[in-house]
């Protein structure tokens, strides 16, 4: 299915509506997981307690193939503020 949208985040916001699982992920183009079982790592995480939302650190890869370990920090309360 292709339809126009008003830019990536609308285009996000449609696909996010479309959605019909229990949970939702974001993976943008160059992105990828750091190992293979990652989603089932997840998926343990969310069972006990049952979660609203889950996230954890990531690494920023550059061009010159080196790398920036980020921490995901923050206060749940502004989340929405930023991406962890």
């Amino acid at each position: 299915m292709s339809e126009q949208d008003e830019g990536l985040y609308d285009a996000m916001n449609k696909g996010l509506k479309l959605g019909n699982g229990e949970y939702i992920t974001w993976l943008n183009a160059g992105d990828y997981f750091a190992t293979a079982d990652v989603l089932e790592k997840i998926a343990e995480q969310l069972k006990e307690p049952p979660a609203d939302c889950l996230f954890g650190n990531h690494s920023l890869q550059f061009a010159d193939d080196s790398t920036l370990d980020v921490k995901a920090s923050g206060h749940l309360p502004s989340l929405w503020k930023r991406m962890p």
